[in-house]
């Protein structure tokens, strides 16, 4: 039998905001290209012109901080309404969450928050209260969602192509630009031009925090025409290779009616949001409890020990963050001066007992070799 073999050979060259061969964009302009896709959502001017978006969602996350160690994870789920005002940059949402580790008919709870770049609230009956600084991204990143995301791109100074990248079995054009300080990437079907993935590194304000830069990339899914537009009602998050969200569009309205007082905010607790330290908790050395001689435990929202031992101090638990262990290290020199940080345990590997193992570790290191 004769074999006939079939080589094909694409040579590409490339020059800032241009690539000689791309799929799907063959002979275009990384901007070209970004024009091809606003067309294929439903064109610039359309785009443009959303002002506002509600979305009625379903939607649930894997706890991989709260996992019993490895996969599977355990699941939270959601279920609400999320407004967005694009023009003034604020959000609305109002979630039912059910929470898979709460006490016996205490799983569910309502919560009511809005949130802008620069600070956010939590609603209660009793006034509005600080909101998280997780929840203030859902604001900052509007301009990386559905809607925006490639006029965000066009509009990149910086905007060029990279490497193509396979997706799904399919070589997809990349387009890639920075925004504030972000770098992003955005993957093009080359068939139909939507946008199929988009992909920052960055430090995240949630249990994230701890691994410093992380990779997520949201994948678009489940297509759907709405008034005019191509939008996803589908979001998938994948963080350093696992997928970790999924958000569900179940209604899809745009350029809404907006009701300004649905979207105030105490500007003192709005404020307070952003100067939180978030995850970055300093040590508290005030509240010891001594168990036995040499063994003293601090006890907080995040507890931690000082055990003291003839040949050295060991550490239980290094907690939360790097600025909270390092408390409790400067709090053993001042017990025990001149005396080492032989080791360092932690009970758990869920992510808020770990934050601080990377520091307990050099400083084991350091008192170890005398660095």
């Amino acid at each position: 039998m004769q074999k006939i073999w079939k080589y094909s050979l694409a040579i590409v060259f490339c020059v800032p905001g241009f690539c000689a061969e791309g799929p799907g964009c063959a002979n275009q302009t990384a901007k070209q290209c970004v024009g091809l896709a606003l067309d294929a959502m439903g064109g610039r001017e359309r785009l443009e012109q959303v002002k506002s978006v509600r979305l009625e969602i379903i939607g649930h996350t894997l706890l991989m901080e709260q996992s019993y160690r490895q996969e599977p994870f355990i699941t939270a789920y959601v279920r609400g309404r999320v407004t967005f005002d694009l023009a003034n940059q604020k959000v609305l949402t109002e979630l039912k969450s059910t929470w898979p580790e709460s006490d016996a008919n205490k799983s569910d709870t309502d919560s009511v928050v809005v949130t802008s770049p620069d600070g956010g609230v939590t609603r209660a009956k009793n006034g509005d209260s600080p909101c998280s600084r997780t929840s203030l991204d859902a604001a900052r990143e509007m301009a990386l969602g559905p809607v925006r995301i490639l006029l965000t791109a066009s509009e990149a100074p910086d905007l060029h192509f990279e490497a193509p990248e396979t997706l799904r079995n399919t070589a997809h054009a990349v387009v890639a630009f920075t925004w504030q300080k972000v770098p992003v990437r955005v993957l093009l079907n080359p068939f139909n031009h939507l946008p199929d993935a988009v992909e920052t590194t960055q430090e995240f304000r949630d249990f994230w925090y701890f691994w410093g830069d992380v990779r997520q990339r949201t994948y678009f899914d489940n297509w759907k025409l709405s008034q005019g537009i191509e939008f996803p009602t589908n979001l998938v998050k994948e963080r350093n290779g696992v997928v970790w969200s999924s958000t569900q569009a179940l209604n899809v309205e745009f350029n809404v009616p907006l009701d300004p007082k649905a979207f105030e905010m105490d500007d003192k607790v709005a404020k307070q949001s952003a100067a939180s330290p978030g995850w970055n908790l300093p040590f508290n050395g005030q509240k010891a409890t001594s168990l036995a001689p040499g063994v003293d435990l601090f006890q907080w929202a995040w507890n931690a020990t000082i055990v003291k031992q003839p040949d050295g101090i060991v550490i239980l638990e290094a907690p939360i963050s790097a600025l909270y262990t390092e408390g409790v290290i400067e709090e053993a020199r001042k017990r025990y001066p001149g005396t080492p940080v032989k080791a360092v345990l932690s009970t758990s590997d869920s992510w808020p007992h770990i934050g601080g193992v990377r520091v307990a570790v050099a400083e084991v290191f350091r008192s170890t070799f005398s660095i």
